[in-house]
């Protein structure tokens, strides 16, 4: 019995092939898709994109994605892909997308800026402190450590100078930036 045949013996009707795109898992998956012509079986392939890749990596993953979705097209195997992404990556791309958005509004800014001129500063240290609690909040949901008991220090030591000179918002600047999102 080939490897085809008895990976067809073993198709139910709903299934599941999780591929990274690797030598193992792509010829695994080139054997799957072998045994799902004709049985009319659906087949989820799924992926993760991580958001953490190199350029060149994740342009050689949607290739294979492209590649995987023609031969399936070109085969007319009931099978399509599903693309997953890692819950902590999105909440840290959130954090990341609200602390931009807070850098454009001139609200959450001191009229100051370090070198002391009139202008956008440096964030009001009460929204450093929000940001923060979130960062920490950030942390513990996902188990990464997204900063260091040095770099924590020093944010405490300029919040201290920073508490009686940046502590006024700039609302009569303009805005410097696009805002894309609202906090």
């Amino acid at each position: 019995m080939t490897e085809i045949q008895e990976i067809k013996e073993h198709l139910r009707p709903i299934n599941i092939a999780s591929v990274s795109f690797g030598k193992d898992s792509t010829a695994t998956l080139q054997l799957v898709l072998e045994a799902m012509k004709g049985t009319g079986t659906k087949l989820y392939i799924v992926t993760s994109d991580t958001k953490m890749e190199i350029p060149f990596y994740e342009d050689y993953l949607n290739r294979q994605r492209e590649k995987v979705q023609r031969y399936i097209s070109e085969n007319g195997i009931n099978a399509e892909m599903v693309m997953v992404y890692p819950e902590p990556h999105l909440a840290l791309k959130k954090y990341k997308e609200v602390y931009c958005s807070m850098s454009n509004n001139t609200a959450y800014r001191s009229r100051i800026r370090r070198n002391g001129e009139e202008g956008a500063g440096p964030f009001l240290v009460t929204i450093r402190e929000d940001l923060y609690r979130d960062l920490k909040k950030l942390e513990a949901r996902t188990g990464w450590q997204l900063i260091t008991p040095d770099e924590e220090a020093q944010i405490f030591k300029h919040w201290e100078e920073d508490r009686d000179i940046h502590n006024v918002a700039c609302n009569d600047w303009p805005i410097l930036f696009p805002v894309e999102t609202e906090r």
